[in-house]
């Protein structure tokens, strides 16, 4: 019989979890895919045993909601109270970009240099749909199927920043561009730095934390708190949360049947 986790490994887990949905609700992303969260906080394995634990713990206490048709989790009102501030959530397209590509140079195990990391990843800057062997020939590379790449690929998979269109081409996701309060992307070019080619050192500019939080920009941050974006009362937060758990959905929805409430 296997034994259980360590209460330190289970509480670190819960820790890191409800930092990662804090900073993914701050960039307007209010229920994240389970597995892009964990990735970006360090854990590969959602179902190892302190993680597992740890989502168990916090779904019992009434801070995270998951939905299981496509695995993705939200903080409940006791959730938002119980993680942390987050400090360092970029508030430019630029900002965004940058941290993105420092979370994937932090590990260059089984990737191309940085050189070619960040060769392709501003070739994916414009937001439009590429094709994975045009991609290959920007970063230098000579065969079509070179491990390095496809390395480098299931990297940004992982992340939540790449996304699969179609046969062999790919995208950017939404997340790599700022989001306004209602959650709506901005046109790509809305600001003048957006889509500007990063170097494969402009995470040094840009102290954005990615999988270990513990950097951060102290200018993001006063911006964020001077910002328009305001954080909801917690009554209000409750009250949004038991609308997507079904609860009073009938008094509060006008008796809509869907899963989730298209307005929340």
């Amino acid at each position: 019989m296997s034994s259980a986790p360590s209460a330190q490994s289970v509480n670190t887990a819960k820790a890191n979890l409800l930092r990662g949905l804090a900073k993914f609700r701050a960039m307007g992303e209010n229920s994240p895919v389970l597995k892009v969260v964990a990735n970006w906080v360090g854990y590969v394995n959602i179902e190892s045993k302190h993680v597992r634990h740890a989502l168990k713990q916090m779904k019992e206490e009434g801070l995270i909601n998951r939905h299981c048709s496509d695995d993705r989790v939200e903080l409940t009102a006791d959730g938002i109270d119980a993680a942390p501030e987050v400090e360092d959530v970029p508030t430019t397209n630029a900002e965004m970009q940058a941290m993105m590509l420092k979370m994937i140079l932090e590990d260059q195990k089984g990737l191309p240099n940085a050189e070619k990391t960040t060769a392709v990843f501003n070739r994916l800057l414009d937001g439009k749909v590429h094709a994975k062997k045009d991609l290959v020939r920007a970063a230098g590379f000579k065969h079509p199927d070179n491990r390095a790449f496809r390395n480098l690929v299931n990297r940004m998979l992982s992340f939540g920043i790449l996304e699969n269109v179609g046969k062999g081409t790919v995208k950017l996701t939404d997340m790599a561009f700022r989001k306004e309060e209602g959650g709506q992307p901005l046109e790509n070019g809305t600001e003048s730095n957006a889509g500007a080619p990063l170097s494969s050192s402009s995470e040094e500019s840009t102290n954005g934390g990615g999988g270990t939080g513990t950097g951060g920009s102290s200018s993001a941050g006063k911006v964020l708190r001077g910002s328009k974006r305001r954080r909801r009362s917690k009554s209000e937060a409750k009250r949004i949360a038991d609308c997507r758990t079904g609860k009073q959905r009938k008094t509060l929805c006008g008796g809509m049947s869907s899963p989730r409430c298209p307005q929340h």
